[in-house]
């Protein structure tokens, strides 16, 4: 498989070459500096407007993509990751490729051959298509990312303020004016020096 994706990414078995050898592909694997945090997966995927420096690479059948995957995401399953059209997608410079999967595997198998062939600009997913859609798509709300807070639709600190008002000035014109105060008798010292 590497050899034909050298084909198709380099044009040409001439130009072909690894960029890694047996020895150094075993050791690079995933390591930590590939991998993208939930949290920044998370921000990046409902931040994403088109034209994004970023794109998502889903690596699952077009079944699968099509019963759901993350907005804007393109899909290009794992066996076609090499094809000349997806190899150019991938090479685009000004994109940085956030690459997720069906499972793990997926993504570390799609990982070694890009790094095989010497593509540098992706990041992989921590989890699968299920861990994203479970603990990003469906469990964040609006409010756990910025957002635009927009116009609001009424004034309520004008309405309340008319509220209150009106219900003030209500009390006030329907209330009886305050009674005199009662006036006491002082009583009368009784005997025995007490008062």
């Amino acid at each position: 498989m590497a050899l034909s994706a050298l084909y198709s990414c380099n044009k040409g078995p001439s130009n072909a070459k690894y960029e890694l050898q047996p020895a150094q592909a075993l050791k690079t694997g995933i390591i930590d500096k590939d991998v993208i945090a939930p949290e920044v997966l998370a921000t990046l995927i409902y931040d994403y407007k088109d034209g994004a420096p970023y794109q998502f690479v889903d690596l699952r059948s077009p079944g699968e993509y099509d019963d759901g995957h993350i907005a804007g995401a393109i899909n290009i399953p794992l066996g076609k990751l090499m094809n000349t059209e997806n190899c150019n997608t991938l090479m685009d410079a000004k994109k940085i490729n956030i690459i997720y999967g069906a499972k793990r595997d997926q993504v570390i198998i799609a990982s070694s051959l890009l790094k095989q062939v010497g593509f540098n600009n992706f990041y992989v997913s921590k989890g699968d298509y299920d861990y994203i859609k479970n603990n990003i798509l469906d469990s964040y709300s609006i409010y756990a990312q910025p957002y635009d807070k927009g116009k609001a639709l009424y004034d309520y600190a004008k309405v309340v303020a008319e509220t209150a008002g009106a219900a003030t000035g209500a009390a006030k014109s329907s209330a009886a004016k305050p009674a005199a105060p009662i006036k006491r008798k002082k009583k009368e010292a009784a005997g025995g020096g007490c008062d």
